[in-house]
């Protein structure tokens, strides 16, 4: 079994994630909120393993996402992964990813939601319960040639790509 420090660790359990999620968006007859769940999954570990010096163990959110889009600039190492040339290319990139990370964060459950999530039945205001297998997630534009999903996840493809 190989050796990890926190970084190390975050990081291929995020490209395990990530392998999941491609073997999910290949079955067509997966439901919907289990590729929105190994996206999530795949995304928090990545953006965790890389807002961690290694040595200290991630903060215990499931908001990381985000932050980390916002300091990826930062890692050289990324730029040149997403075959980006210019400094200014990768954060229009990455300022790109932003709108789509904020609604991949508010998928998150929380204990109080009465919204929709891919992994818990929620409950709206109306009484109605619904169940996240049987919900469209349709926002994730799912019937397009290129779905939302699809431009995070060859983000972090990329990011993953020598893990």
């Amino acid at each position: 079994m190989k050796r990890h420090n926190w970084r190390t660790a975050f990081l291929a359990q995020s490209k395990s994630d990530l392998q999941m999620l491609v073997h999910l968006l290949r079955e067509k007859q997966s439901e919907r909120c289990h590729r929105l769940h190994y996206f999530l999954m795949a995304a928090e570990k990545l953006a965790k393993g890389y807002l961690t010096n290694g040595q200290r163990q991630p903060q215990p959110t499931h908001e990381a996402l985000v932050r980390f889009l916002r300091q990826a600039h930062l890692f050289k190492d990324l730029r040149r992964r997403c075959r980006m040339t210019s400094k200014r290319q990768f954060g229009q990139y990455l300022a790109g990813l932003l709108p789509i990370a904020h609604e991949a964060e508010n998928l998150i459950p929380r204990a109080d939601t009465q919204k929709p999530n891919p992994e818990y039945p929620w409950q709206t205001t109306n009484g109605a319960v619904h169940v996240p297998c049987e919900y469209p997630f349709s926002d994730w534009g799912w019937d397009k040639p290129r779905p939302k999903i699809i431009k995070l996840a060859e983000f972090l493809e990329s990011c993953l790509g020598e893990v």
